[in-house]
C-alpha cells in the first residue's frame, strides 16, 4: 500500500513541477510583453511632453541653439527615466540627436523595424537585433527593447524617435509576473493534492483489502475443488469401481458354470460383458486419478507429471520432461501446473496427431514458467480468444485456469507447425 501512495504523491509533485516550469515560460512571455507594451507608453509619452516641442525648423537647419536645447531635455529624461540611448531620425538615415558620442550628425542604415515605423506611422517595438547596422554601438551591451515613435516636426517633417531600454526591465516583470501567478496556481493544486492523500491511501487500504479477500476466495475455492474433487475420486473408487468388480467376479462365476453346462453361446456373451466390464473399470480408475491424482499430494509434481507423461508415452508418441532440481512450490502452484499439462497433453492426443512432446518447467524470478510443445499438426490460436468458435475447449480451460491463479497463458501456433503453449505463474 505504501508505495502505491508514495507513487500518487511523487506523481503529484511532478505534476506541479512541470506546471511551474511550464508557468515560468508564460511568465516569461507575459513579462516580454509587458516590458514592450510599458516602453511603448514611456516613449509615447514622451514625445507628446518633451519631444515634439524642440521639433522645430531651426533644429531641423541643425542650429546650435536649438541642438543645445534638445541636448538639455534630453539630459532630463536621462535623469528621471531609465533609457540606456535615446536617438532622433530623419528619413533618410540621418541622426539628428544621439546620446553616443559621434553618432549625431551621422548617416546610419535604419533597421526594418524602424522603416516599418516610418511607412506605417504606428509605434513599432522589439527585442534588439544586434546584428543590424543601427545597434552595432550597442552590440557589447546585451539585449535590448528598441522602441520606435513615429512624430512629426513643426513643419510637418516626418521624424523617428528611438528609445533603448534595458533587457533586465524584461526579467524582472518575468519574475514580477511568475511570483504573482505561481502562488494563484500552485497553491491550490498542492493543497488539493494534500486533499487527496488520505483519499488515496483509503483507496489503496480498499484495494489491499479487496485484493485479500480475493486471495483468501481463491484459496477456498481452490481448497473447495480440491477437497470435492477428492470426494469424487474416493466415491467412484469406493462405489462404482468396487460394484463393477463384484459384477466382473460374478460374471466369472456364471460364465464357468455355463462352460460347464456346454452353453458355448452364453460363455461367449458372458465373456463379452466381462471385457466391458473390466474396460469400464479401467476408464474409471483412470478418471479418479485424473480428477485426483494421489501421487502429486504424496510424492510432489515432478512424480505426477511423469506418471501422467507415462500415459502418453505408451500412444507413440515420444514424451520428455524437464524439471529443475529443488523446486519447491506451493500446493496451488502444483495443482495448477498439473491441470494445465493434463489438459495440453489430451488436447494432443486428441488432436494433434504429434510424434514428439516436450514439458519444461522453469524457475524465474518470482514465478515459474511451463512450455508444453508438440510437432503436431497445429492450428489457428484465434479458436481459443474467440468464444463464439467451437473447438479447442480445453485451451481455453487452460487460459481460465491461468487468469485465476494470476498467471498467463500464450499459445502460438499455425496449421502444419506444431503447438508451443506457455504458462507464467507466480510462485
Amino acid at each position: 500500500m505504501a508505495r502505491h501512495v508514495a507513487q500518487f504523491v511523487i506523481a503529484g509533485i511532478l505534476a506541479l513541477v512541470v506546471l511551474a516550469i511550464a508557468s515560468l515560460f508564460a511568465s516569461r512571455r507575459a513579462g516580454t510583453d509587458r516590458a514592450i507594451d510599458d516602453a511603448k507608453e514611456r516613449t509615447a509619452a514622451l514625445t507628446r511632453t518633451v519631444i515634439e516641442e524642440q521639433l522645430t525648423p531651426a533644429l531641423l537647419a541643425g542650429e546650435s541653439e536649438a541642438m543645445s536645447r534638445l541636448e538639455w531635455r534630453m539630459g532630463e529624461i536621462f535623469e528621471t527615466e531609465s533609457f540606456l540611448h535615446l536617438r532622433l531620425w530623419a528619413e533618410d538615415g540621418y541622426i539628428l540627436y544621439s546620446d553616443q558620442p559621434g553618432v549625431t550628425g551621422t548617416i546610419l542604415e535604419l533597421g526594418e523595424e524602424g522603416r516599418e515605423a516610418f511607412e506605417s506611422g504606428e509605434v513599432v517595438a522589439e527585442v534588439s537585433d544586434l546584428d543590424e547596422a543601427e545597434n552595432e554601438l550597442e552590440r557589447d551591451q546585451g539585449r535590448l527593447l528598441e522602441v520606435y515613435q513615429p512624430v512629426s516636426a513643426s513643419d510637418g517633417t516626418p521624424l523617428l524617435f528611438e528609445t533603448y531600454d534595458s533587457f533586465e526591465n524584461v526579467d524582472r516583470n518575468a519574475r514580477q509576473i511568475w511570483w504573482s501567478y505561481l502562488p494563484v496556481v500552485l497553491v491550490p493544486l498542492a493543497l488539493l493534492q494534500l486533499a487527496q492523500v488520505p483519499l488515496a491511501i483509503r483507496l489503496a487500504r480498499k484495494v489491499e483489502r479487496a485484493q485479500n479477500e480475493r486471495a483468501e476466495l481463491l484459496e477456498h475455492l481452490i481448497a473447495s475443488g480440491d477437497n470435492e474433487r477428492q470426494s469424487i475420486a474416493h466415491d467412484l473408487h469406493d462405489g462404482a469401481v468396487q460394484d463393477l468388480a463384484g459384477v466382473g467376479y460374478a460374471l466369472s462365476v456364471v460364465s464357468d458354470r455355463a462352460q460347464s453346462n456346454s452353453d458355448q453361446r452364453s460363455v461367449e456373451l458372458l465373456e463379452g460383458v466381462q471385457v466391458d466390464v473390466r474396460r469400464s473399470i479401467k476408464s474409471l480408475r483412470s478418471l479418479f486419478v485424473e480428477i485426483y491424482p494421489p501421487n502429486l499430494q504424496r510424492s510432489g509434481l515432478q512424480v505426477a507429471l511423469s506418471d501422467l507423461l507415462a500415459a502418453v508415452g505408451g500412444r507413440d508418441i515420444e514424451v520428455s520432461l524437464h524439471y529443475p532440481e529443488g523446486l519447491e512450490l506451493s500446493p496451488e502452484a502444483n495443482q495448477t501446473l498439473y491441470r494445465v499439462v493434463q489438459e495440453a497433453t489430451r488436447n494432443v492426443v486428441r488432436h494433434a496427431e504429434a510424434s514428439t512432446l516436450v514439458v519444461e518447467i522453469a524457475e524465474v524470478p518470482g514465478a515459474v514458467t511451463l512450455r508444453v510443445v508438440d510437432n503436431g499438426k497445429g492450428f489457428d490460436p484465434d479458436h481459443i480468444v474467440n468464444p463464439l468458435r467451437p473447438g479447442h475447449l480445453g485451451l481455453r480451460i487452460m487460459s481460465n485456469l491461468a487468469l485465476e491463479n494470476g498467471g498467463a497463458l500464450d499459445v502460438y501456433s499455425k496449421p502444419g507447425a506444431g503447438t508451443d503453449l506457455r504458462l507464467q505463474l507466480p510462485r
